[in-house]
């Protein structure tokens, strides 16, 4: 797996922060503050993590489960 930058952190906090590797779009958002922490420079941290899912799904990292904004991580080694 090749993730740097954006993609490595949001996959690190879904594999960290969400047991059964499911998760929202809301969800997602509650980790706005810690992403903003770390790209303080970043005014728009919502698109970005929605860019950053549909990148990791587009690398068949992430299955979008249904259409609530549902999310499954695919583990890879």
């Amino acid at each position: 797996m090749n993730l740097n930058g954006w993609q490595k952190k949001i996959y690190e906090k879904i594999y960290l922060e969400f047991r059964d590797n499911v998760f929202s779009l809301q969800e997602m958002y509650k980790y706005e503050v810690y992403f903003k922490s770390l790209y303080p420079s970043n005014k728009h941290i919502k698109d970005k993590i929605r860019q950053i899912l549909q990148q990791l799904r587009d690398k068949n990292i992430l299955e979008f489960i249904d259409n609530d904004g549902h999310y499954k991580l695919i583990i890879i080694d």
